[in-house]
């Protein structure tokens, strides 16, 4: 799909995209792939590697399940929500950037962060639930919402916060090795109670 492709899905099911047989079976994306239909959920089941692209939900929810992206555009509008990971791993670098009035959520799996990845969103719009964050490391310098769940960063990765994470339930983790850096600019607002807020 390239820079001036547009993949526009109108269909809602479980393997909208599928892989089979043998072999590397990519969507390479430079364009724009959107899901403009249905209020149900449609999974894209292959690696989708969006490069300097953009993938949109519209309506219901869209599922990435696999692939490598970098500088990616993720927008998802009122009421829809995009899901990076589906549970699966899903590798992002360079920067992500995105906008709307829905919501980009991580809500199971795990962000690879590959060789360093800055991320930009405005309040509300990406909700970190009980998934992992791995890799090079993670510049925030927008908004995160952490959610319900434990919000893992693993394999001694390190989360540098330049902007606001707001901590509305669940649990921070930082294992392995990893760092979670506030810098002189972030603001870590907790909004939640319990015993183990960091853990």
């Amino acid at each position: 799909n390239t820079s001036t492709g547009v993949y526009d899905i109108q269909s809602e099911n479980g393997f909208e995209f599928y892989q089979a047989g043998g072999g590397s079976n990519t969507f390479m994306n430079e364009g724009l792939i959107k899901k403009t239909a249905g209020t149900s959920y449609t999974v894209l089941n292959m690696p989708v590697n969006t490069i300097g692209g953009t993938v949109e939900s519209d309506s219901g929810t869209l599922y990435l399940t696999t692939g490598t992206s970098s500088n990616a555009t993720i927008n998802a509008a009122a009421g829809a929500v995009l899901d990076l990971t589906d549970g699966a791993t899903v590798t992002f670098s360079g920067t992500l950037t995105g906008s709307g009035g829905g919501t980009v959520q991580l809500s199971g799996g795990t962000l690879d962060t590959g060789t360093g990845l800055t991320m930009n969103f405005g309040s509300g719009f990406f909700q970190w639930g009980g998934a992992g964050i791995v890799g090079t490391g993670l510049t925030n310098i927008g908004y995160i919402t952490e959610v319900g769940g434990d919000h893992q960063l693993n394999n001694g990765t390190t989360l540098r916060n330049q902007g606001t994470v707001t901590q509305t339930g669940g649990r921070l983790e930082v294992v392995s090795g990893s760092t979670f850096d506030n810098t002189s600019t972030g603001v870590y607002d907790i909004q939640s109670e319990n015993g183990f807020e960091f853990y």
